[in-house]
């Protein structure tokens, strides 16, 4: 016989007991998904045309029961979704919906029997029809549960429906624009409020009104009030702060955009309104959660030019935000030119002309299809390239990309069970708002060390490594206000190299560039803190020093010219070597940076005409 160690005997008695436990919950779920639930069938009736219809299905779950529920299906998920799934009867979609008779009513659809079922949890497409399509429900099997129920028509943003009850004559209709139908419409669906009295083989019918240039997906839903509001609250709570992020990085971009000037930043702070203009209005939010009622009379129009823009900033925003014409030229062209494609079927769709509005709307769902896998595609060649912002594109479309191509491809029918995806659209949305987001900033920031180093770059002189003429002008004043503050005193120096031509002359231009490379060390060695060191121009250096009396400044002057002419570097084949003649002059109250300088260069003039390797002070100083 095994042994088995204490730790695995207290493992197999914690194991068996919570077998033993879950056995009720085993048994609860297989009589939930047969007597306890109840199927709503839809039938396709024939009348003097034929006529298509759908069906419903929902589990009522008891009050009770559905919070055990939801925690076994949380923490046994394999164990307890496959006896659920065995015991619900899914019905199966017929494959094409039938035109609506003019004069059609319930009971004309009703005098034909003939019909088939389908999956309802599916997205259905439905063709337009200028009377609409019928749409016939009952229960399968088991009673209409006695709580108030909600008939959600989920997915028809730009439609209507019309809801025949039992025993009335007139039905009920509702649509997201209709301002009635607001309390209970926030998810952005229309919904019906169905009887609690209802017998179990009472019929409903819908006849659904598409919208004339929008022909959405259908999923019919039926729930229990409380569930609704509660998914109603959670949708209109995670939609609202997707937005809210998304407005803010859209600001945020266009504060960039007026700071440093750079067109991605206008390119994204268009995309992402766009966006949100698109999605709130696809979504039903524009209507159902801002009331905007007066909205739907425009939203074919405004639906198409918020596309276009949304579309083609996006591609421009790409070019400009990876520098796509720098990493990836070639690819640049073929962008462009999606953009000027689905620029033109758009624009030639808003035309009044029935066949161009047919093309658009054709070309439509395969151009953004086709979108959806360019633009990662672009993103990832100008990433591998060398664009670090391709990197961050691709981080953030690629989620949104996924969720788009998977919302057009079920247009044709694929991913009809994934009813998620719309919603799925604004996470998706404020995720990729958020990388791109970080991406700006970071460009940003390479953009402001760019401008810092361009800027210090054009403050120093590139051979010697010193302090230009105009920084010298920036710094020169500033300096003087320390000095005061201090008691000091200010004194420029202007230094010229003796014999500097000759020496270009005898030994080459390389040679005096290591010349006054070399002088330029001496003085930035000699010259104290916290004084400036300048190549003025040519070989001409200007400093100055800060210091307490006049003779310190001369002291400093004398030790540079000796360090100098200590250098011992040739002008010509006559052994003459380098030799410094140094101006001096005292920086006064009155006077301005130039006006000093002019002083002190006189002051080297001096020293030039008396012998030159001598410094000479201004007189009067």
């Amino acid at each position: 016989m095994l042994e088995m160690s204490p730790g695995s005997r207290l493992y197999a008695c914690h194991l068996t007991e919570a077998v033993r436990e879950l056995a009720p919950v085993q048994t609860a779920l297989q009589r939930y998904g047969r007597g306890h639930s109840f199927i709503l069938r839809c039938v396709s009736v024939r009348v003097s045309t034929r006529l298509s219809a759908v069906c419903c299905i929902r589990r009522c779950r008891g009050p009770g029961f559905r919070l055990s529920l939801r925690t076994w299906l949380l923490l046994w998920i394999g164990l307890c979704v496959a006896p659920a799934a065995a015991a619900a009867s899914v019905p199966i979609l017929a494959d094409e919906w039938e035109p609506v008779v003019e004069q059609a009513s319930p009971l004309d659809v009703a005098a034909d029997g003939s019909y088939q079922t389908f999956d309802p949890t599916r997205i259905h497409q439905i063709e337009r029809n200028p009377n609409g399509r019928w749409v016939r429900l009952r229960l399968a099997e088991g009673r209409w549960p006695a709580v108030p129920l909600l008939l959600v028509v989920e997915r028809t943003v730009f439609g209507t429906a019309a809801l025949w009850l039992p025993g009335n004559a007139v039905p009920v209709t509702a649509g997201i624009a209709d301002s009635q139908q607001v309390g209970l419409s926030g998810i952005g669906a229309p919904v019906f409020e169905l009887p609690q009295n209802l017998a179990a083989d009472a019929s409903l019918y819908l006849n659904f009104y598409p919208h004339p240039t929008h022909a959405p997906g259908v999923r019919l839903s039926v729930e229990p009030l409380a569930d609704y509001l509660r998914r109603n609250a959670v949708w209109v709570a995670g939609t609202s702060a997707c937005l809210a992020a998304m407005a803010m990085m859209m600001a945020t971009a266009l504060v960039f955009l007026v700071i440093l000037r750079d067109r991605a930043y206008l390119f994204y702070a268009v995309y992402l309104s766009c966006f949100i203009v698109l999605q709130t209005i696809t979504s039903g939010y524009l209507f159902t959660v801002l009331h905007w009622h007066s909205w739907a009379a425009v939203v074919g129009i405004v639906g198409k030019l918020v596309t276009v823009l949304s579309v083609i900033s996006a591609c421009l925003f790409l070019l400009a935000f990876t520098r796509m014409r720098e990493f990836a030229p070639k690819l640049q062209r073929v962008v462009l030119g999606y953009v000027v494609l689905f620029g033109l079927v758009l624009g030639l769709g808003m035309l009044p002309v029935e066949s161009l509005m047919h093309l658009a709307r054709v070309a439509l769902n395969p151009l953004l299809a086709f979108g959806a896998l360019l633009l990662p595609t672009a993103a990832l060649i100008a990433w591998r390239s060398g664009s670090r912002y391709g990197g961050y594109f691709l981080l953030g479309w690629v989620p949104l990309m996924a969720v788009t191509f998977a919302g057009s491809m079920q247009t044709t029918g694929s991913f009809a069970d994934w009813a998620w995806l719309d919603d799925a659209l604004f996470p998706a949305g404020a995720f990729e708002g958020l990388v791109l987001a970080i991406g700006l900033a970071d460009r940003a920031l390479a953009q402001r060390r760019l401008f810092r180093e361009a800027e210090q770059l054009s403050m120093v002189d590139p051979l010697t490594g010193l302090i230009n003429r105009r920084a010298w002008e920036a710094q020169f004043q500033p300096l003087v206000a320390r000095a005061g503050h201090t008691g000091q005193r200010v004194y420029v120096l202007f230094a010229d190299l003796d014999h500097f031509k000759s020496l270009n002359d005898h030994f080459g231009h390389r040679t005096g560039d290591q010349a006054l490379i070399d002088v330029a060390s001496v003085m930035r060695r000699i010259v104290p803190p916290p004084g400036l060191v300048c190549r003025y121009g040519g070989e001409e250096f200007v400093a100055a020093l800060v210091v307490d009396h006049g003779s310190v400044a001369r002291t400093i002057a004398e030790t540079l010219r000796a360090a100098v002419a200590s250098l011992s570097i040739p002008v010509d084949a006559a052994g003459h070597t380098l030799t410094l003649s140094i101006g001096l002059a005292r920086h006064l109250r009155s006077n301005v940076s130039e006006e000093t300088v002019e002083r002190a260069d006189n002051a080297m003039y001096r020293a030039k005409a008396e012998g030159r390797n001598r410094v000479m002070e201004m007189s009067g100083v």
